[in-house]
């Protein structure tokens, strides 16, 4: 009995001492996760791409933040016609939009360099894999900073140098004394200049601290007209200077052809005015005529804009149908809602985006091909509608038989049947809305109605399956069920199997089933990836 209770008490000493080894490997795992900030979510990333000047002091894997917060870090840094081209990798949980905006910063002055990015307007497009910020702030360094404080100090350099040069010896005390001396006159002829006019400059000061009331009352009322108008001036200075730079070589030939112009007049000037003196001689009775014409249509004038200021009075007022219809509210309101709905219906047309597939299969067991032409138009980024042309094998199949007859023995001498099937082409247009990693897509699909799921796994989407149900209507047979995969291995291409029409147990005349595994290939791309190979194409075409 003692010895067991001595075992059982060791056993007890083993046992705590292993839950204590356990909670310190639990504790260090916590320890572990804290100090490296790891973070489940922050895995997958995506790659962007943003065009500097000058990327000093930046390096590989420096952080990319947004409000101080790290959203990623620095993959790549490359020089691309004369600018560095810095690839970044973004966590996927954080998402950019087309007007997010860069710049290289500093923690301190001396500090580590980062990269400060915005998320970028909610209403703009995200930014995706390969896309590149376009707007991206001018970065200083410390060495321009160092440059810049040295052309100050060299001008202060040269300012002590003329003084020393000019006021130094016995010229320069010379003239220091004389300055000091004017000085003290200057100061007694002052002093009783103020005692004479300080009578005189109460009032002035009275009147001038009643001006500035006048004046502090004048602007509080006007605050919000001033404040437009120096912005109205801001506004039309930048558009002038932005105009000046973007015209300045048209501006500079008009300003040639103007110095053209002036050397022609100075050079056939008498010529011109002795002309002008004759035809002036000639037609003097004409032109009285003229300017009394012209004196009467300015009177026409005036009367007509007397109608249009009263016109406009009775408008204003709401007099008339017009005036009603201009100041009824409802009306407005009306014209407004109408607007809106006209721009909620263009800006998802101006924000369409295009891409274009192909994909064809073999049937395995029939030993025919299948093919398909797509065109999506995706006016947002979850939601897109698709025109397809198919290309199928199971078109309109014939029988013929033959059969020859011996008349002489009334007996058919040789009986042949042939079969001949017509490939066909049918149409899908289909309308596909996507709720996180799965689409929903219903629409005419082959000439008749149907629907279909397509489940994405994957980095980007890689694999897919799809199931798609159409033919409902098909009297011997069933509905018309297709399952398969798909497998991106490229940016752009990617393989396809499957089975078709897996529920169908009937055969075609030729006695082939119709339940058919399938094989394939496909290629599909978008308005962006086409952007190069039109550019490349158009270059070659007009010989740049």
């Amino acid at each position: 009995m003692g010895e067991r209770l001595a075992l059982l008490g060791g056993l007890q000493t083993e046992v705590k001492v292993g839950l204590m080894i356990m909670a310190a490997l639990v504790l260090l795992v916590y320890a572990s996760l804290r100090v490296t900030s790891y973070d489940p979510d922050l895995t997958d990333t995506y790659e962007i791409k943003i065009p500097f000047d000058n990327v000093t002091g930046l390096a590989l894997g420096t952080a990319i933040r947004v409000a101080g917060i790290q959203v990623g870090e620095v993959v790549g840094i490359d020089l691309v016609e004369g600018r560095a081209m810095v690839t970044v990798a973004v966590y996927e949980k954080y998402r950019l939009h087309a007007d997010a905006r860069a710049a290289i910063k500093s923690i301190g002055i001396l500090g580590d360099k980062y990269i400060e990015v915005t998320l970028g307007s909610p209403n703009q497009q995200y930014l995706t894999q390969g896309d590149a910020i376009g707007l991206v702030d001018p970065s200083s360094d410390l060495d321009s900073l160092i440059e810049d404080v040295t052309y100050i100090l060299d001008d202060i350099r040269q300012v002590t140098t003329a003084l020393r040069n000019g006021m130094g010896g016995e010229k320069g005390e010379r003239q220091i004394t004389m300055i000091v001396g004017n000085l003290e006159t200057l100061t007694t002829d002052l002093r009783e200049i103020s005692s004479k006019t300080n009578g005189e400059i109460g009032p002035i000061l009275q009147n001038l601290h009643q001006f500035t009331g006048d004046l502090s009352a004048m602007t509080g009322e006007n605050r919000e007209n001033l404040r437009q108008t120096v912005g109205n001036f801001r506004d039309f200075s930048e558009n002038l200077s932005d105009f000046m730079v973007e015209n300045q070589g048209e501006l500079s030939r008009i300003l040639d052809h103007l110095d053209t112009l002036m050397a022609g007049l100075a050079k056939d000037g008498p010529r011109i005015t002795n002309d002008l003196q004759g035809i002036l001689q000639e037609n003097r009775s004409n032109l009285k005529e003229t300017m009394e014409e012209i004196r009467t249509a300015s009177s026409n004038l005036n009367q007509a804009m007397e109608s249009l200021d009263s016109i406009a009075y009775k408008v204003d007022s709401g007099q008339g149908t017009l005036g009603k219809l201009v100041n009824d509210e409802e009306t407005i309101n009306s014209v407004n809602q109408a607007l809106d709905g006209v721009n909620e219906f263009i800006n998802p047309v101006n924000k369409m985006k295009i891409g274009m597939g192909f994909q064809t299969e073999k049937l395995v067991e029939r030993d025919r091909y299948k093919s398909y032409v797509n065109l999506d138009l995706r006016p947002v980024r979850d939601h897109y509608y698709t025109i397809q042309l198919v290309s199928t094998p199971d078109g309109s199949q014939t029988k013929t038989q033959t059969l020859v007859k011996d008349n002489a023995n009334n007996s058919v001498t040789s009986n042949t049947t042939t079969y001949e099937t017509v490939d066909s082409y049918r149409l899908s247009m289909l309308v596909t809305q996507r709720y996180f990693d799965s689409e929903l897509k219903f629409g005419l699909l082959e000439n008749t109605a149907g629907f279909g799921v397509n489940q994405f796994f994957g980095k980007k989407d890689q694999f897919r399956l799809d199931l798609t149900a159409f033919e409902f209507n098909r009297d011997t047979e069933p509905a018309h069920l297709r399952a398969g995969g798909s497998w991106s291995f490229m940016q752009n291409f990617y393989l396809t199997a499957g089975v078709d029409d897996f529920i169908n147990p009937s055969t075609d005349l030729l006695g082939q089933p119709k339940k058919n595994p399938f094989v394939g290939v496909g290629i599909s791309f978008t308005e962006d990836n086409m952007k190069p190979v039109l550019g490349t194409t158009s270059g070659v075409l007009t010989g740049q």
